[in-house]
């Protein structure tokens, strides 16, 4: 019985000589999936970029000097903004005064050629982008024809 005993007990610590071995094993691949997960995480980060898709206004600075307003739903190699508005400029011309420009804020998709209001900008073209503030005259300029258009 004493012989069974000690084999019993000897065959229980090889056991657990086996688990802890294991154990071991699993925790460097445990260690590179998280480090796996977290690189996708930074990554997806990165390319959507951070405040993309809240509520804010936005102003999208392109490197042809163009400015557009709206919100930037997407950003990665190509920046997609919905909402958007533009400033075109009007010069009134009268003899002997200099020329006094002005603006109109524009609503896209009232051109000619009626695009949709969703635009499609390559990454490369931006400059810059900001968000706006609410007391900011162009978002004031724009809730006012949003509020309009309600009616």
């Amino acid at each position: 019985m004493a012989k069974f005993m000690k084999k019993s007990e000897e065959l229980a610590a090889e056991e657990s000589q086996v688990d802890s071995s294991r154990k071991k094993m699993w925790r460097p691949l445990w260690l590179v999936l998280i480090i796996v997960v977290l690189v996708l995480v930074v990554v997806s980060v990165s390319r959507s970029g951070w405040g993309v898709g809240n509520s804010k206004w936005q102003a999208l600075f392109l490197s042809n000097n163009q400015v557009y307003f709206g919100h930037i739903d997407r950003m990665g190699e190509t920046i997609a903004l919905s909402k958007i508005f533009y400033l075109r400029v009007n010069q009134q011309l009268q003899q002997g005064t200099p020329p006094t420009p002005t603006f109109d804020l524009v609503k896209l998709g009232t051109e000619l050629h009626g695009p949709a209001d969703r635009m499609y900008i390559p990454r490369s073209s931006v400059l810059f982008w900001e968000d706006m503030r609410a007391d900011s005259q162009v978002v004031q300029g724009i809730e006012k024809v949003l509020n309009q258009n309600k009616k």
